[in-house]
């Protein structure tokens, strides 16, 4: 399903701003700090119920109201079209939509539209630790694998309890009472993930390369404890390590996804444009291969894809989108190098001053 219909009220300094969306391609442009990526933090905000922005929701929602909502229309050329929408409040309310139905969850609504942004914060993936590298693998499993979600959700809550029992003592015997069903699921998880990036690879490595001039990108899976390691002994022999820490050790909540070039991590040897090259390179074969193996197309929210590539990999970059058919909304300063990028390709432009936001011919 692609978004047909955008309704944004009281985010930031948009108080409102509804319109009909291209297909394909959805520029929006202004100076900085006029409220464009506000429209992309409203989008993802309709997908995940949350800004990529920021935590406190208060520096969200416009200032002097007392709430924000995002309302979208998805449409499907063999069915019906299918609203959803968030609100947020200033007292922490939350109330999620989909159709006429209130959801109680926002992952119903991902599902339905799901979502990859590439922004400035995209760079965390390569620069920072290995959460941002397993929540880089779980958005592909929970999309592909529906039973990985549940999954994750058992285990996050064994694992809480276990460091929970570390912090306060508790006996062996006690803690080994959550390590059979801590490792049947750790197992689990490690095997989704595992199958999913062999999958990921297959298609990763032919756009890089096609992509990029940089030569020995590496790509490594840790799971989160040794490969001919067994979990179980693992945990046992950790025990004491353990109780210091008051944090369980091994296990697939320590997973990472390794990037190298050369025996060094990538972002320490890659020049910024070399690196977005290869952010772009991993969120394109996300999407590429959430359509092959659900048969779905995804969004992409892409903040400035002006900075740091050249004429030519911008080029690259809107033919792929457009190739694979993605729906794609993307944000410049200025709209005039976006024109010969598009050229013949279905495109709306939109300007965006101080917050209000207008359709251009």
């Amino acid at each position: 399903m692609i978004l047909n219909f955008l309704n944004i009220a009281q985010v930031r300094n948009i108080s409102q701003a509804e319109g009909e969306i291209s297909p394909h391609f959805n520029l929006f442009y202004g100076l900085n700090g006029s409220g464009k990526t506000s429209i992309l933090e409203s989008l993802f905000l309709l997908t995940h119920g949350r800004s990529f922005r920021t935590r406190k929701m208060d520096r969200v929602i416009q200032s002097g109201k007392e709430e924000l909502w995002v309302r979208g229309v998805l449409g499907d050329p063999q069915g019906p079209s299918l609203t959803m929408g968030v609100k947020r409040g200033l007292d922490g309310t939350v109330q999620f939509k989909l159709g006429q139905e209130d959801i109680k969850q926002c992952g119903e609504l991902a599902r339905q539209y799901p979502l990859l942004l590439i922004n400035p914060d995209s760079y965390r993936l390569l620069e920072m630790g290995p959460f941002y590298r397993r929540q880089f693998m779980d958005w592909g499993l929970f999309h592909v694998e529906h039973e990985f979600h549940g999954l994750w959700q058992r285990f996050q809550r064994i694992l809480k309890q276990r460091n929970e029992g570390l912090r306060q003592g508790l006996k062996a015997p006690l803690l080994k009472a959550w390590d059979e069903s801590f490792v049947a699921l750790a197992e689990a998880i490690d095997e989704k993930r595992r199958h999913y990036l062999e999958g990921f690879l297959e298609i990763f490595h032919p756009i890089l390369e096609k992509w990029s001039p940089t030569k020995g990108i590496s790509l490594h899976y840790q799971r989160g404890w040794a490969q001919k390691s067994d979990l179980t002994t693992l945990l046992a022999q950790n025990l004491e390590k353990d109780y210091g820490t008051g944090h369980t050790t091994y296990g697939p909540h320590r997973g990472d996804l390794v990037m190298k070039v050369g025996g060094y991590q990538a972002h320490e040897v890659l020049s910024r444009g070399q690196q977005k090259l290869l952010l772009f390179a991993l969120r394109l074969t996300q999407g590429r291969l959430l359509k092959e193996l659900t048969g779905k197309g995804c969004g992409y929210l892409v903040d400035d894809l002006t900075a740091e590539l050249d004429e030519i990999h911008q080029e690259r970059v809107v033919n792929w989108f457009f190739e694979e058919g993605f729906q794609v909304f993307l944000t410049g300063v200025d709209a005039a190098p976006f024109v010969s990028l598009f050229k013949d390709k279905i495109a709306h432009r939109f300007h965006v001053e101080h917050g209000v936001v207008s359709r251009q011919a």
